[in-house]
Order: structure tokens, then sequence, then C-alpha cells
């Protein structure tokens, strides 16, 4: 130990022995006890302590940080970076803003950060058991004097009636620093030497403290995103054949209605195509016509072959029958002329009437034999006019084909809007010559709006389509928009551990534009019946959050997981429950099972 000196003079004096105190305490056996486990992977004290504030407030953000612990987002960054390669601490990459990276300890970090705090612990209970109630009563009490003047701004230049511009030292620094000096006293001293020193020690009378009572509230759940505001439709307006840009009926900023003409091409090349393709349809469909004339025709030539089968069929019995009779007429003129009965001259026109009705009779066999031929004739001359006609009905369909190639070529010419929105750029001026797939406009539809964000993937599960999104943006503060998430990815990106969503976000006042940066939070559940304690019932020491229940005039110390802030009271996640009391003043002094007398419970 130093010497101590008899007379203080000051505060400079106090000042000095306090640096000396620190200085001696630098070879102590329990500094060495304290922060082995933290040298084994080569921690510094900066980093130590941002694993104990991650284990304690897993998800924080950097800014959340350096607010904490009252230093640069530049020196958290460096810390971080040092963890990040160590594989004790992982960041979700957030390309917008750095300030709003969420960390978290990784299984290795959660691991060590448990080490170190149950090494802090068996360090410093040893000691702290060598000191008597009253001593220790002193030594907690001094260091909630010391806390409460750590809170408030320094005033160095006070005596020169001047405000001091250095803020304060975090609370925390200068706890750890008092602790130390209790631990560099121990260090010097036995248990004998404190046994002789101390008397025997007095039963501890009961402190006087303040109390309220754990509330109960509803609690909206949330999970943090950010993101852009995109158009919820963006569309280009192309050309669809080629032409000189004639008119252009609208321009940057126009609001416009799905099918309103918006620009023209010159049309005269395509109107003079229409007209050509008419024609060419018109004559098409007279040759339609002159083939179905040609197939009646043939259908009439074929019903003519198959009825003059009958009169074909008669008219070769008819010669049949008269070829019979001549034959007949012959031999009896034969016999008559071997009687000397008729002249010879007789005989001779009987042979001439047999040998004419024969010959006819021949030919009538013989039309009859061809029957078969001319109605296969017929046929195939009718099928042949059938099809003629299909020709000229392909080829009407072809001519039509065209016009209406021709009609949608020059209805491609006036450009109308595909969708209800607002011109978001011009691309041609009028005159211009544009090619095929030329743009002309792009609309955008603004209302509503389309958010696209990310979320970190510890929330991966809880989001759902149709949850609540309220989200901010910078030109318009102190305004938030609300929208309903849309879709959520199926996957976790694996490059930034993130999970892409979508929500719709109403426009209608138009005070959004797509492109905007966004920031909000995603609306994942309400939960009933959280217990909320006040901020001042929540004490941090060494690393431990607790707070102390007053139970039948005792403080029962409960270690505590906090949450949220929200005016003045702190969420209590795991160690307390509604409509219990707890105290809210002299908590340095305060220890498992003391004696307490309590005020009536602040009502809340």
């Amino acid at each position: 130990m130093p010497p101590t000196r008899s007379r203080r003079p000051g505060l400079r004096a106090d000042a000095q022995r306090l640096v000396d105190l620190l200085e001696a305490l630098g070879n102590m056996t329990v500094r060495q006890v304290l922060w082995r486990k933290a040298a084994e992977p080569d921690l510094t004290h900066a980093q130590s302590q941002l694993l104990h504030h991650l284990a304690d407030h897993p998800g924080c953000h950097m800014g959340d940080v350096a607010k904490v612990f009252g230093v640069t987002l530049s020196a958290v960054t460096q810390i971080v970076d040092r963890l990040e390669d160590k594989k004790l601490v992982r960041r979700g990459v957030d390309p917008s803003d750095r300030r709003v990276h969420a960390l978290a300890l990784t299984p290795a970090g959660r691991t060590l950060a448990e080490g170190l705090h149950v090494r802090r612990l068996r360090g410093v209970t040893p000691l702290l058991a060598r000191l008597s109630l009253r001593d220790r009563d002193r030594v907690l009490t001094g260091l909630d004097t010391l806390l409460t003047a750590a809170a408030r701004p320094g005033d160095n230049g006070a005596r020169n009636g001047r405000r001091s511009r250095t803020p304060a030292r975090p609370a925390r620094t200068l706890a750890v620093a008092v602790i130390l000096l209790g631990l560099a006293g121990l260090a010097g001293c036995g248990r004998e030497d404190v046994a002789a020193a101390k008397p025997a020690p007095a039963a501890p009378q009961a402190l006087t403290i303040t109390t309220a009572r754990v509330e109960a509230r509803d609690v909206d759940r949330v999970v943090e995103t950010t993101g852009s505001l995109l158009a919820w439709q963006e569309v280009t307006l192309n050309t669809a054949v080629p032409g000189t840009v004639t008119k252009l009926l609208v321009d940057l900023g126009d609001r416009v209605n799905a099918g309103q003409v918006v620009a023209e091409l010159d049309q005269r090349e395509f109107v003079l195509a229409v007209q050509q393709t008419e024609a060419a349809l018109r004559a098409a469909r007279d040759g339609l016509v002159r083939a179905g004339a040609q197939v009646e025709a043939s259908r009439a030539s074929l019903r003519q072959v198959r009825e003059s089968r009958k009169t074909w069929e008669a008219n070769l019995r008819r010669w049949k029958v008269a070829t019979e009779e001549a034959r007949l007429n012959l031999e009896r003129n034969r016999t008559l002329v071997d009687r000397q009965l008729v002249a010879q001259r007789d005989l001779d026109s009987a042979r001439t009437q047999f040998e004419s009705t024969m010959a006819q009779f021949e030919a009538a066999q013989v039309e009859m034999g061809q029957y078969p031929d001319r109605v296969r004739v017929a046929e195939a001359e009718l099928q042949s006019e059938l099809s003629a006609v299909q020709v000229a009905e392909a080829e009407v369909s072809r001519r039509e084909a065209e016009l209406g190639m021709a009609q949608k070529r020059r209805g491609d010419a006036t450009l109308r809007a595909p969708i209800a929105g607002a011109i978001a750029r011009r691309h041609v001026n009028p005159g211009e010559s544009a090619r095929e797939n030329t743009a002309i406009f792009t609309i955008v539809r603004s209302d509503p709006l389309k958010y696209s964000g990310v979320v970190a993937e510890h929330a991966a599960l809880e989001i759902r389509s149709g949850q609540t999104v309220r989200l901010e943006v910078d030109p318009v503060p102190g305004r938030v928009f609300t929208g309903r998430v849309t879709r959520v990815s199926p996957a976790v990106d694996v490059a930034n551990r993130t999970v892409l969503l979508e929500a719709e976000v109403p426009n209608v006042e138009a005070m959004l534009r797509p492109g905007l940066f966004a920031r909000g939070v995603v609306a994942t559940r309400r939960d009933t019946g959280v217990a909320f304690a006040p901020e001042a019932a929540i004490s941090y020491f060494a690393g431990i959050t607790k707070a102390f229940v007053v139970t039948d005039g005792k403080a029962v110390e409960r270690h505590v997981k906090t949450g949220r802030k929200q005016d003045g009271m702190a969420e209590i996640l795991a160690g307390l429950r509604p409509n219990e009391v707890v105290a809210t003043s002299s908590l340095a002094r305060l220890y498992d099972g003391a004696s307490v007398t309590t005020q009536a419970p602040k009502v809340r």
C-alpha cells in the first residue's frame, strides 16, 4: 500500500491519492485473477467490456454501444472488427448506415463472456467476505455517492465562473475504479489484521428505502428493418414499330390513366399498308366465290352422271329387244325367200335392219360399261373444285391476317399508357426517328409504394405476410407511414445474414417518392402482461443486472434481464413478475437479505 497522507489539503491531493492507489493496485494478485481468463484469447479491457454488454443486451446497435460507453463510433467499429476476427462477435451488414448494425455474440463469444463473469465473481467474492457488514455497507454507500456524482456533468471550471465543456465519464468506469480501490485496500491487509482492528459486528440497522410496484403492460414486439421505397409498378413504354415521333401529348410529372394516348408516330405508311391488304383481301374473297361456283357445277355434273344410269339401262334394254326382233324378222325373210314367197329385196332389207339394231345394242352396252368411269371422273372433278375452295379460303385467311397485322401496326403508331401513374422520364423529342423497341416514356405508379427491405436473420421466423410495418424517412421527419407486409423471402441471404421482405405502403397524400431510404419496424406480435419496473430499481454492478424485491421487510436480490426502455420504465424479460414491490433507492447499500423499512409503494 502506498503511504497515506495525514492531511488532505484539497481536491487535488485527493486526486493524487486516488492515482497512487490505482498504481499500487496494478501489481495486485486479485487483478490477475479477474483478467486471467480474458488474457487467454488476448482480450483488451474494452473488448471484454463489450462482450459483457452484448451478453446483457443482445441485438443492440453499434450507435447504442457508443452512447453507453461514451466513445466514438469509430472506436466501437475498431473493437467490433477485432472481436469479429476472433470469431466472438458478428454483426448484420447494412450498407446504408453503420450505426444501425445489429451486434450479437457468437456461441464462442457467449461462452467466453459467461466464463469472464464467473471469474470476476470468484475473484471479488472472497475479498468482500473479509469485510464486516458495516464496512461493506460503507463501501457500497461510497460507491452509490460516486455513481451519483458521475451521473452529473463535471464542473471543474465552476470556481472560475464557467461551466466545463468536458462531459462526465460514464458511471460504469468510475464504479470500476472504486471497486478496485476497495480491493487494493484489502490486498494490503490479512484476515488477522482485519479481525484485530475491528470489533465484533453489531446488528445491522434497517435501511429506509423507497419502493415501486412492477407493472404489467401490453407490448408490441417489433423487428427493426431498413430498405428502400420503390414504385409499386414501373413500366417503360417502348415503340412496337419504327417511325418518326410526330406528337408527345404528355411530359415529365404529368399523371396519366391506363389507355390514355401519350404519343403518336407518323401513320401514313401504315395507312397505305392497310389499304393494300384490304384490296388483296377483296380479291381473295372473289376467288373464293368463283371456286364455290365451280364446286356447285361439279356437283350438278356428278348428279347428272349418276341419274343417266337409268336412261342408259332403258336404252340398252330397248336395243336388245329391237335386235332380237330384227333377228327374228331376218330369219323369217330367209324362210320366205327360200319358198320364193318374198323377193330378195325384202331379205336384204331385213338383214340391214338387223345389223343396224345390233350396232345400236352394242353401242348401248359400251355406254353402260363406261358408267363407273364417268362417275369417278365426275367425283374427281368435284374433289378438285373442293380443294380449290380450300385454297381460296386459306388465301382469304392469309389476307385477313395480313390486314390484321397492318391494322395493328397502324394502331401501334399511337402509343397509350399501359398503367395509371405519372411520367417519371421522357426519353425522346418530337421529330426524332425511333427504331422498333425504342423507349418513349417511363411511367411509375406511386400509390401505393412497394417497400423492399431486410431484417436480421434472428427474426427470420417471426416475419409473416399481413403484419404491420411502420416506416420513417428523413425528408418527412416525425411522420410514421404504416404499411402491410406482402411477401417474405423463404431463404436467408448468406452474404449479409438478412431476410428480404416486401410491404405495401399507401401513399394517398403523395408525400413519399420512389427511391427514398426508409427505416422502421415490423410488428410481429402483441404480448400482454409484460413486467415493467422503474429504471431506478435496476442496478448494474460488475456486469450483473439485478433488482431487489422487498418482501416482509427484507430485500431479496434477483438477477434480471432487461429489454426496452419506455417512459422511465424498463422491460423485465426475466427475474421479476408484475405486482412485485422493488426497491428504487439506496441500491448500492442493499444486499440479499438486508432489513429494510419501506415507504408506501409508488403507484405509477
